[in-house]
């Protein structure tokens, strides 16, 4: 299962309809994990999601529903499986429109589905998957597919971005958890916001997967990525800060303090003392060196978008003093500090 193991229920089901049968009171919930749709019947009024998914996911994870079902009955308390079916008129789940092979450029490479071996499920509609490039020579590479009919139009808008970066050429990323990753990441952004016009829109840290070949780090999902100046208000700048504070302390959650991290002005994160690192996190500099170039990223980007002149100072040469952690301090070779 990879990211449903340990994954909320509502990350993994959505209920999108509720009306009422001869057996009783039904929901139709979407499985991510198992890509179908399942009417779910019992005598009660079932409203609650929390307690439809977990009943759900308790039948479907024993294997007590048969793979080709597309409707059971359950107990009023939800522990018991009474009944379940595989009648077409019970299935209610939705074909998502593929587009045909003329409506995309002719040079785009092609691969069949039944090529690819399913190794790891990284989120929803996303797995990791290997084929063979040459006799005995796999590659591994994310896979996103669609199975669901309400993701057609940002699934479209996706396709179309990624093949619009890929035609001006391959753009490596971010190369390991140190300052040339964030250094990296800045670059990337910067390329796609001011050399490509693109906004991505949802930079954080669940949208970056690791080549294990070259142990660079790729950016991907481009369904939310909107052109440049539609939506002013959302920075990729902002949330590449939010994405580092994740690495960095992995207390996301109270770091935000329940807000959206889509509403987070970096500037003030970075003036916020909550980044306390995570013990278990390895850094090659110091969170101050962090916060340092996502500061200049912000600075810079700011005065290009305003159309001002920028400049990239070189810093001095540097020794890290041997101080404690939280007061770790940078000697530069101009006599300040950083």
């Amino acid at each position: 299962m990879g990211f449903f193991e340990n994954c909320d229920p509502d990350q993994r089901f959505t209920s999108s309809k509720f009306g009422w049968t001869p057996r009783g009171r039904f929901a139709l919930v979407f499985d991510f994990d198992q890509r179908r749709a399942i009417k779910i019947s019992m005598t009660e009024d079932i409203r609650d999601e929390d307690f439809i998914f977990e009943t759900m996911a308790k039948h479907l994870d024993s294997g007590a529903v048969h793979s080709e079902s597309v409707c059971i009955q359950v107990s009023s308390d939800g522990n018991e499986l009474i009944d379940q079916g595989s009648q077409v008129e019970d299935d209610y789940t939705m074909i998502p429109c593929y587009w045909t092979r003329d409506k995309f450029s002719p040079d785009l490479p092609t691969i069949r589905r039944s090529d690819l071996i399913e190794l790891d499920r990284l989120g929803l509609q996303v797995d990791r998957v290997a084929y063979e490039v040459a006799e005995g020579h796999k590659k591994e590479v994310a896979f996103k597919y669609l199975v669901h009919e309400n993701n057609i139009g940002p699934f479209w808008e996706e396709i179309n971005c990624v093949i619009g970066i890929h035609s001006r050429g391959p753009h490596p990323n971010i190369v390991s958890c140190d300052r040339l990753v964030t250094e990296t990441v800045k670059g990337t952004i910067d390329y796609l916001n001011l050399e490509l016009g693109i906004i991505h829109s949802d930079i954080l840290s669940w949208n970056v997967l690791i080549d294990a070949e070259t142990d660079n780090l790729l950016l991907f999902d481009f369904k939310s990525a909107f052109p440049l100046g539609e939506k002013p208000e959302i920075s990729d700048v902002d949330l590449a800060v939010v994405a580092m504070s994740d690495v960095i302390t992995r207390n996301l959650g109270e770091v935000l303090d329940c807000e959206s991290p889509y509403e987070v002005d970096g500037a003030q994160l970075l003036a916020a003392e909550v980044w306390d690192k995570d013990p278990e996190v390895d850094l090659d500099a110091g969170v101050s060196e962090f916060h340092r170039v996502l500061k200049e990223s912000e600075m810079r980007q700011r005065l290009i978008m305003a159309g001002q002149p920028s400049m990239a100072w070189q810093r001095p040469s540097s020794r890290e003093l041997g101080l404690p952690e939280n007061k770790r301090k940078v000697l530069l070779a101009n006599g300040q500090f950083a």
